[in-house]
């Protein structure tokens, strides 16, 4: 059984157990022949699998050791093709929690295993079937969700250095270097960019192993077969090592993705198999994708626009986004290298601009950037606006055009706009003009190809000061900005029930409370992530319409602190990790707080902290 110690959307680091011997995962076993020592095994503590042997006859055995431990693992199947084709499953022995199976079930073993207690799942035909890239997508998801987050799902001999990065990103917890030593044991020095089949490693050392050192011994140089094998298969493990370190280190950063990335550009299969993770999964990975970010990541390649908290962000701008109703005139305007734009040198100088306007709180500042589409000024500290970097050429592909169009259709659907600025360089963003152009209501300001030069600047404002007076004082203004947000993050019905007639906002800007017309507290807003968080008033507030983030508490649980696994029954649609949990038993608040794992795991995770509860309910 595995419990989860830090997420990066479906790669999980976790701690776990088979029998006595310990796991720190995700990682990999160490391949042994049987009943040898292992000096090409580059750390004493690591992981080791060997295979047992004195088996009756279809009986296969798998040995895991870690020091002193030892946990044999047994399984009865035939070797053929119908076994690497047809699906079964198997616990052994009965009543462990282990089980052995191949893929793909009926219903009937699906539901089997599904309503069983599963720690440890080991694939048996997952070699098999990672010769196709969509069917093996569409097996590890499945079996994914079959076996629930708790269990340890291990899938042998396919593991490589190029590809742990990607296999441990789709939630396979355990790998094993078997692969890898057959490689070296055929001639090839492996590394996760490339092999190679020279009979020395290559030279000047690209690793750091001591098979790769140059050296007069005549053990490391050209001499028998046997040694030869022997310093590919030091190497191997090595290479085994470092990339699972490299793994472990990335998801601590949740960079787990960027690893992957880089990895596609030299094995055209994975790229392959991510593309499929990215189409057919996209629901499935996008719940498991946390909706709050620190730092910067950069979306450098295709395969990065297509991220699932991307692709969240694009479809809930199109499908929910609702401007701010104070909002009559829409400027758009490029983004800038600083997150949040308005910190950037340009961004300040527009907003110096269109300051001259007579009511500068009737313009709504839209940033027009690749790969979101576009950015309200209101919406720049949601996850990932606040987060992205990427590299800017001022060439715009088809897909990065009609994210921003598509995106413009929705503003000019939703908003009330009277008057149009495009402070966009013609030049660059002249495709723009589809949708937006020119008229006596809708006018590009860029004089030239620079935004910020001193003729576009002062055409900017020129623009604002020939905007009309209106009746937009700040204060509702920043309330319909909260609104917007509001419905972004949850729903424009929640946003529209926190703001009623009496609400009002309180605080500095970057730490707003959101206050009713009886004075109570319902919402908080922080800045550096991006989100409103809900109080226990705000929560019974908004309780009947906010399924959807609700997570239900078992009702023998007296919650007293946080949340962990085994008081929660199950939760919303839209709970993900990092955002909000509405904690109910009945038709009570017990408790807000933030989700610490997906709504999916809840009510089948067995052990960890699932919300960490800001606020506990009132009393009964």
């Amino acid at each position: 059984m595995r419990v989860p110690v830090q997420l990066d959307g479906t790669a999980v680091l976790s701690s776990g157990k088979v029998g006595d011997v310990t796991l720190d995962l995700p990682e990999v076993a160490f391949a042994l022949p049987a009943g040898k020592s292992s000096p090409e095994v580059p750390e004493l503590s690591a992981l080791r699998l060997s295979t047992e042997g004195d088996l009756p006859t279809f009986v296969h055995g798998l040995i895991l050791e870690r020091g002193g431990a030892r946990h044999p693992f047994q399984f009865e199947a035939k070797i053929g093709e119908e076994y690497l084709e047809g699906g079964w499953a198997l616990e052994t022995p009965e009543g462990s929690g282990h089980w052995a199976f191949t893929w793909p079930w009926t219903d009937t073993q699906r539901a089997k295993i599904s309503g069983a207690r599963v720690d440890v799942a080991l694939w048996l035909n997952a070699r098999h079937l990672f010769r196709s890239s969509q069917r093996f997508v569409e097996a590890i998801m499945d079996i994914r969700n079959t076996v629930g987050p708790s269990a340890v799902l291990w899938a042998p001999r396919i593991g490589l250095p190029e590809n742990l990065a990607i296999l441990h990103l789709m939630g396979i917890d355990l790998l094993d270097t078997t692969e890898g030593l057959l490689r070296a044991g055929r001639g090839a020095w492996i590394f996760p960019e490339f092999d190679s089949e020279e009979d020395l490693p290559p030279q000047p050392p690209l690793c750091g192993c001591a098979a790769c050192q140059p050296s007069s011994d005549p053990v490391k140089a050209p001499g028998e077969e046997g040694e030869r094998i022997r310093n590919r298969a030091i190497h191997a493990h090595h290479q085994y090592l470092l990339e699972e370190r490299r793994v472990r280190h990335m998801i601590r950063g949740r960079r787990l993705r960027e690893l992957v990335e880089t990895r596609i550009g030299s094995h055209p299969f994975q790229a392959e198999v991510l593309r499929w993770w990215d189409s057919l999964g996209r629901d499935y990975v996008e719940s498991q994708t946390t909706v709050v970010g620190e730092g910067t990541h950069p979306y450098v390649y295709a395969e990065s626009h297509r991220r699932p908290e991307v692709e969240r962000y694009r479809r809930r701008f199109t499908e929910t986004y609702v401007p701010p109703r104070t909002k009559s005139v829409l400027v758009l305007v490029p983004c800038s290298f600083t997150k949040p734009y308005r910190n950037s040198p340009t961004h300040r100088a527009m907003a110096r601009a269109l300051s001259v306007a007579p009511s500068p709180s009737l313009i709504h500042l839209v940033s027009v950037t690749s790969p979101l589409g576009v950015v309200p000024a209101e919406l720049e500290d949601i996850y990932p606006a606040r987060n992205y970097d990427l590299p800017v050429t001022g060439e715009w592909s088809g897909p990065e055009r009609s994210w921003v169009t598509d995106a413009v259709r929705r503003l000019q659907r939703s908003g009330r706009y009277a008057r149009i600025a495009v402070h966009l360089s013609d030049e660059e963003y002249g495709w723009l003009k589809e949708v937006l152009p020119p008229s006596d209501s809708c006018e590009w300001t860029v004089v030239g190809d620079s935004s910020t030069s001193p003729k576009s600047l002062m055409r900017l404002s020129q623009f604002a000061g020939s905007l009309p007076s209106g009746n937009a004082p700040s204060g509702p203004g920043l309330l319909e900005e909260a609104r917007s947000v509001l419905t972004f993050q949850f729903s424009q019905a929640i946003a529209d029930r926190l703001i009623d007639g009496g609400s009002r906002l309180q605080g500095l800007p970057w730490m707003h409370r959101l206050v009713s017309s009886k004075g109570e507290i319902l919402a908080t807003w922080k800045e550096n992530r991006g989100t409103w968080h809900l109080t226990v008033p705000g929560a019974e507030k908004v309780l009947d319409l906010a399924g959807d983030y609700s997570v239900i508490v078992n009702p023998d649980v007296e919650l007293r602190g946080d949340l962990f696994a085994p008081g929660a029954r199950s939760a919303g649609k839209s709970v993900r990790e990092g955002s909000e949990a509405i904690l109910t038993t009945g038709d009570r608040v017990v408790g807000v707080g933030e989700s610490l794992v997906p709504g999916p795991w809840f009510g089948r995770l067995r052990r960890g902290m699932v919300v960490a509860v800001r606020k506990h309910g009132r009393k009964a």
